[in-house]
């Protein structure tokens, strides 16, 4: 599943400002994004040495982590209450993993003969 481009600058942007405070022993373990959210990285990253190699680790770091936590959300989305649901997820996986299942269903919709009447009711 394919990880937005902007979601991944928001996160670089905001990660990189906050390495220096969420690493160990030159390893980052946590993203800290600029609103406030964590997420915890699947992949660690060494933050030391070439600056040109280590942006390239947290950068493909970046990705996994957030496609790992976009793929629970997309999960756990068909079986929680979507009340509950959005608020136990971060924003933008609200966002993205709710756009994925409406245009799911509106994409079933359509191959019905009068499948895009029945989507507008409901």
């Amino acid at each position: 599943m394919p990880v937005p481009s902007f979601w991944i600058e928001k996160f670089f942007l905001s990660a990189i400002l906050s390495l220096t405070r969420w690493r160990v022993r030159g390893v980052c373990l946590l993203m800290r994004m600029q609103d406030g959210v964590d997420v915890t990285v699947t992949q660690s990253a060494r933050v030391q040495g070439m600056v040109e190699r280590w942006l390239l680790q947290v950068e493909e770091m970046m990705v996994a982590s957030v496609r790992k936590v976009l793929g629970e959300s997309y999960q756990a989305y068909s079986g929680t209450a979507r009340n509950m649901w959005v608020l136990e997820w971060p924003g933008q996986m609200v966002v993205c993993t709710s756009s994925i299942y409406w245009t799911a269903e509106v994409t079933d919709a359509m191959k019905k003969p009068s499948g895009v009447e029945v989507i507008l009711v409901d």
